[in-house]
């Protein structure tokens, strides 16, 4: 979570010590002595810290409702003895909001930041670090929301913003290209998003070194550029030498070490070296279940992935089997209308078919079908496909 601690104790306590804020009761009560207000000061003071800093260990920890109450309070209290506009409550504000999206609220998350965005413009004076972080936080909003375009346009002037205020090797200037450079994965630019990750990395490299788990991340991000590049050879050999290194580094059930040896087997599978992907697939799924759950989205998509290699071989009925699980675990997590469901139930009409079993696959490549022209349109490509796997599986099964 991006954390900003910018405003210091000793900010706060000078803040908190101006008269205009009501520390002790009003009326006749005897003037406190500056002993008194300096106590007073620092156990205020010390009580918001102490609250942001633990709303930031319960995020870590995945405890998102537990952390939401804290940063409610948080913005209460920091409100009532500081004011609704100052600068370390919109902070906290801006810190609601990306647990929010985080946690699936996009719209709430985006009206509270354009909220705080244009209080920070109001009160901050100009080349303040903090309204460029809130536009961060926003543009998470908008990938949260497959709104890439918009996140794109979004960071292209947020990205030159952070370079003037902050300079070009800043965190927050690097956090900011890495987003640019995800987005651009996303929309199917590897080679744009290869030139930010490779700069993002050469920074990383000076700065960090060459195994801090920061740069390793990048690594690990422009391996998913190259691989998206269909450079499958160059993609399995850099994968092999940082899955060594993040290894090392992380331990071999870290996620981002789990995400490489995907990748690794996605590069074996596209060479063609189906025993090899086979291995590689089996123990990523078989370490993120430990992780997690078999039904965690990670471990979802590598059991596709293993599922997809077994067809590849021929051992449809591992792959029916694979399928058949995914399909279960898919059905506690996600929504029935959930366009998982229709990828995952095309793989399983391949498998039925290529076992003879027609009437099964008949019958659910035709619900395939039907789901796919209510849930993205008759026209839409995914559907364009299903239906051909319909007339396939018919055509298969006519005398």
């Amino acid at each position: 979570m991006a954390w900003n601690k910018s405003l210091s104790i000793l900010v706060l306590l000078g803040v908190l010590s101006m008269g205009h804020f009501h520390l002790f009761a009003q009326g006749n009560a005897p003037k406190p002595t500056d002993a008194e207000i300096e106590a007073r000061v620092k156990a205020i003071t010390q009580s918001l810290v102490d609250r942001r800093a633990r709303a930031e260990q319960l995020m870590n920890e995945g405890k998102a409702e537990e952390a939401e109450t804290e940063l409610k309070r948080l913005v209460t209290e920091s409100t009532r003895h500081l004011g609704i506009e100052h600068q370390y409550t919109l902070q906290a504000q801006r810190e609601l909001g990306y647990l929010l999206n985080a946690t699936g609220r996009h719209s709430q998350a985006r009206a509270l930041l354009v909220t705080v965005l244009e209080a920070q413009k109001r009160t901050l004076p100009a080349g303040s670090l903090d309204p460029l972080a809130t536009r961060g936080t926003l543009v998470l909003v908008m990938i949260a929301e497959g709104r890439f375009a918009d996140a794109e346009q979004a960071l292209r002037t947020l990205v030159p913003a952070w370079e003037k205020t902050a300079g070009p090797e800043h965190a927050d200037t690097l956090n900011s290209r890495n987003n640019l450079a995800g987005v651009l994965l996303f929309l199917k630019r590897p080679a744009e998003a290869e030139v930010e990750f490779k700069a993002i990395l050469k920074v990383q490299e000076k700065q960090l070194g060459a195994e801090h788990p920061d740069t390793l991340s990048t690594r690990a991000n422009l391996l998913s550029a190259v691989f998206q590049a269909k450079r499958y050879e160059e993609a399995e050999k850099e994968a092999r030498v940082l899955l060594a290194l993040s290894t090392k580094v992380k331990g071999e059930s870290d996620s981002d070490t789990l995400q490489i040896r995907s990748l690794l087997a996605k590069s074996l599978m596209q060479l063609k070296r189906y025993p090899e992907a086979e291995t590689e697939a089996r123990a990523t799924f078989q370490m993120q279940s430990r992780n997690r759950s078999s039904a965690a989205p990670d471990a979802r998509e590598t059991r596709h992935l293993l599922a997809g290699i077994l067809q590849e071989e021929a051992k449809y009925p591992e792959a029916e089997t694979e399928m058949r699980a995914l399909l279960r675990d898919a059905t506690s997590v996600l929504k029935p209308d959930d366009t998982d469901f229709l990828i995952y139930r095309y793989q399983l009409v391949i498998s039925l078919r290529e076992q003879g079993k027609k009437e099964e696959a008949s019958k659910l490549a035709r619900n395939v079908v039907v789901d796919a022209r209510r849930i993205l349109g008759p026209k839409h490509q995914q559907t364009t496909l299903y239906e051909k796997l319909l007339k396939d599986v018919l055509d298969t099964a006519a005398p």
